[in-house]
């Protein structure tokens, strides 16, 4: 419904998939369950943002006249989840989260609701940038969190 994603949008999210970290490129210190603490912390942040999409999608699912004005932050989620997918195959699918339904009265709820949220996960990038291990990972972290804030800034009142 909200979705389409087409490589060229790599570049315009502040990601690409060549200058995402590899699991095999990438030697962090172990930590849970085996997984090194950068490996870890992009697939908590991978689970997080399908979250963010399936709040997006329940917003446009009770409010379909804002699904055109969110497209922009589903298609920069896509790429993210891509690039999270490449850096560390097998594992972002694995982790579920399921956002609380869409509660907002009316569309400038709805709207909150979404900023809230985006607001939220940008705050766990910013975070996860921060405790990073790996100067990639810190970069990619970093990244994603500029391209939330970009969409912020531009996203409709």
């Amino acid at each position: 419904m909200l979705g389409g994603l087409g490589l060229g949008v790599l570049a315009v999210a502040g990601c690409s998939a060549s200058s995402a970290p590899s699991a095999a490129t990438t030697q962090p210190v172990p930590r849970r369950g085996g997984l090194p603490h950068d490996v870890t912390a992009a697939v908590e942040l991978g689970s997080a943002i399908l979250g963010a999409v399936r709040v997006i999608a329940r917003v446009g699912s009770t409010y379909p006249a804002l699904v055109r004005r969110l497209h922009p932050l589903v298609t920069m989620h896509e790429v993210h989840v891509t690039t999270l997918r490449q850096a560390v195959p097998g594992y972002v699918d694995r982790a579920t989260t399921s956002p609380a339904p869409v509660t907002a009265r009316n569309q400038a709820a709805a709207l909150r609701l979404v900023a809230d949220t985006e607001r939220t996960l940008h705050d766990r990038l910013i975070a996860a940038a921060i405790a990073a291990e790996s100067g990639r990972y810190a970069r990619l972290f970093g990244s994603m969190s500029a391209a939330i804030s970009q969409q912020l800034a531009a996203m409709p009142a």
